[in-house]
């Protein structure tokens, strides 16, 4: 039979032991609550992320689009200004060929 104070030293010991051991498991499985937690967050981030980059690349994309569209309309404009200029000389020449040459060339 073991003294009654070495057995209560042996239960207190015990339950030191238990407690060391469920302190640990439970301080485990709050850090993996933490770290599920923040790839979560991680995740809601990026995907937050990858919505703005998409709204991003449509609005470059109608952008870009505009900007064709401005080009193709400047290019109009500038092929009929060449078309008008070319006519306004072809006319002042003949104009001048015949001798009545008040006419003024415009120019651009």
């Amino acid at each position: 039979m073991v003294p009654f104070s070495s057995q209560k030293n042996r239960e207190g010991c015990d339950r030191y032991v238990e407690n060391r051991k469920a302190t640990k498991e439970e301080t485990a499985r709050v850090n993996q609550n933490i770290v599920e937690e923040a790839n979560k967050k991680k995740t809601d981030e990026l995907v937050a992320l990858r919505n703005d980059v998409d709204q991003l690349t449509t609005m470059i994309t109608g952008i870009d689009k505009n900007v064709a569209l401005m080009s193709n309309d400047i290019k109009n404009i500038s092929k009929n200004v060449m078309i008008q200029a070319t006519a306004s000389f072809a006319n002042h020449q003949d104009l001048v060929k015949k001798g009545e040459s008040s006419a003024t060339i415009l120019v651009c």
